[in-house]
């Protein structure tokens, strides 16, 4: 029998990025105050927008051929998200100056790994076929009241950075021709509709959770709280991202986008160039607080999205900020937090997802660049001397404790399996699917990724979705959720367009030309 977990622990893979990271001697909590909130709009002004819109809606079908989508989508306008620091096309050179974080090898020890806008190849039938599987998990988690997904398989609750996750999915199923455009404007409309009307956690930002039925915020027990239990900005990034990748391919939905991030408060989630999350004390039902979000990793993917949306966020977006530290395992140094858990209580677990997610959906950069290859190398290298093959991350597991964390680094060790709170789980390791099948995307040259994709290419039902994992002892880890199915088929997007910020930014840039040039030729 496929593994239930209880309904009480249900929720318990909440993870460390949906928590509230702060510590009272060090960062400043700041009291919130609804009734004065802004709302900036995190989008370029509607002014230039609305211009662009009125010249490509009445000449935009002899604008652009069918060769950027082949669902032969017409973008009709610029992107609500705009890159403070625009990616290269091609693939920056490694900088010798951050911190040594090269690892000493040649050339062909060390294949390169896709360029930030991606090696932009036609996806073949196995990938196909990847993705049809991938998406047995949205059609039978696809709740069509509210157009949310269950976060696991027939649990009804979802938090933010599922539903991001879930709606990549939806766009890439719909760019692969796996539902046709009437099944995913229903899906669109419904989901949209949901976002911009839901209750949120004091009118300020999504709660972190939300049943999927009835769109009602609940808590991690899955029980309804009128009032919200808090909202997580690195959740809220991760949505942000791919509502704009929506106004990017299917830029008729730029509207309702717009409205959605209007109604988040963003002044409460970024302050002093860094991004804060909401917490309500005493386990929900006390005031509500703004405090300090993320740990290296993590936090630089939200941050870098935060910035991507208008927001100054230089602290949080950056890897070498104040809060880096890096550490050698195994002869490669590995970036890390400095902020030590066992004095602010928060976790600083180093995890793959974090730098696949970075690359795949906002580019390679000379920051990033390095990082990601010695993460790697680091787990090539594992499996070298082990003879286990190694891709680690966060994941839900198919029994107790339902979440674990399978790290790189963490407060001193390496590669260990623990909780949140820490207790470790050594015997429970586990080869993440999502984490294995996004490094061997991100880096297909190199003979290890045939080792990782051989690893995991049985971990799946045919009939519900990708597998979590593979536990490294033996055995499938066959917790089946939105998450893991929806990096699989975001992987697959890249795979054939590269990175996607910058593949929307070239479509903006494609936009802003064209318009010009119609422009010149009318007059």
């Amino acid at each position: 029998m496929r593994y239930k977990k209880p309904d009480a622990q249900r929720l318990d893979h909440i993870r460390d990025r949906e928590k509230f990271l702060y510590d009272s001697d060090y960062l400043t909590e700041h009291s919130i105050k609804p009734e004065n909130k802004a709302h900036p709009t995190p989008s370029i002004s509607n002014s230039s927008l609305q211009a662009v819109l009125l010249t490509l809606l009445l000449a935009g079908s002899i604008i652009f051929t069918a060769n950027y989508f082949a669902n032969k989508s017409i973008p009709k306008n610029t992107l609500a998200i705009t890159s403070q620091s625009p990616t290269s096309a091609t693939e920056p050179a490694l900088s010798a100056a951050l911190d040594g974080d090269l690892i000493n090898t040649n050339s062909d020890q060390l294949h390169a790994c896709s360029t930030s806008a991606g090696s932009k190849e036609p996806l073949r039938d196995a990938d196909l076929n990847t993705a049809r599987v991938a998406w047995k998990y949205f059609e039978n988690n696809f709740n069509p009241t509210t157009g949310f997904v269950n976060s696991i398989h027939n649990h009804h609750s979802t938090t933010m950075w599922d539903t991001g996750s879930s709606l990549g999915a939806y766009i890439s199923a719909k760019d692969f021709g796996l539902i046709t455009q009437y099944e995913f404007d229903q899906a669109m409309m419904s989901l949209l509709k949901t976002l911009g009307t839901m209750k949120m956690l004091e009118d300020l930002a999504p709660n972190i959770v939300y049943n999927t039925q009835t769109a009602n915020m609940i808590d991690y027990a899955g029980e309804v709280v009128n009032d919200g239990i808090g909202a997580s900005v690195l959740d809220l990034s991760r949505l942000a991202f791919w509502l704009n990748t929506l106004q990017c391919m299917h830029p008729k939905y730029y509207n309702p986008v717009n409205k959605i991030l209007s109604r988040w408060d963003f002044s409460q989630l970024v302050k002093d160039e860094e991004i804060y999350g909401i917490a309500r004390e005493d386990g929900g039902n006390g005031t509500i607080k703004s405090l300090q979000q993320g740990r290296l990793g993590y936090e630089q993917y939200a941050g870098k999205i935060v910035e991507s949306l208008g927001f100054s966020a230089t602290v949080a977006a950056s890897y070498t900020n104040k809060y880096r530290a890096n550490t050698e395992i195994m002869e490669i140094l590995i970036a890390h937090d400095n902020r030590d858990p066992r004095l602010y209580g928060i976790n600083n677990f180093v995890v793959t997802d974090s730098y696949t997610l970075d690359a795949m959906e906002l580019g390679l950069d000379e920051e990033n660049t390095p990082l990601l290859k010695n993460i790697y190398q680091l787990q090539k290298k594992r499996w070298q001397e082990t003879g286990i093959p190694t891709a680690i991350s966060d994941d839900n597991i198919n029994q107790s404790p339902y979440y674990l964390y399978n790290t790189i680094f963490s407060a001193g060790l390496t590669f260990t399996t623990t909780t949140d709170t820490g207790v470790t789980y050594n015997n429970l390791k586990t080869i993440s699917t999502k984490s294995a099948f996004s490094l061997a995307t991100l880096f297909p040259e190199d003979d290890y990724s045939d080792i990782l994709m051989s690893a995991i290419e049985s971990a799946y039902d045919p009939k519900l979705g990708w597998y979590s994992g593979v536990y490294e002892d033996g055995g499938y880890n066959d917790a089946i959720t939105a998450h893991t199915n929806g990096v699989i088929l975001g992987a697959l997007l890249y795979k054939k367009y590269g990175a996607l910020l910058p593949h929307c930014e070239a479509i903006a840039r494609k936009v802003k030309i064209e318009s010009s040039v119609l422009s010149a030729v009318d007059h």
